[in-house]
């Protein structure tokens, strides 16, 4: 028997994807001082973006990232800027 598809790839994309417009970045992954504490106990600034990521991907879309998947450049690049002041690039 075949198998039946809910969603479109273009619908799952859409709500399912990772938003890279400035209005949703900051709407789903502005960190809040707490998060900031919790990704600054990580070693190494790559770990600590890493966790970021993580645990931004976590609230919105509802998961985390999948072996493979790539980070859109607009959230890395959203999520270092906000850690500048604890160096998540340095």
């Amino acid at each position: 028997m075949a198998r039946r598809e809910l969603l479109t790839d273009d619908e799952r994309g859409r709500l399912f994807g990772i938003p890279e417009g400035e209005s949703e970045l900051i709407r789903h992954y502005t960190l809040s001082p707490a998060e900031f504490d919790l990704a600054a106990d990580r070693r190494g600034s790559r770990n600590r973006l890493g966790f970021a990521v993580q645990l931004c991907l976590l609230r919105y879309p509802g998961f985390g990232l999948r072996a493979g998947d790539a980070v859109p450049d607009a959230l890395l690049t959203y999520l270092a800027h906000q850690g500048a002041p604890w160096a998540f690039l340095h």
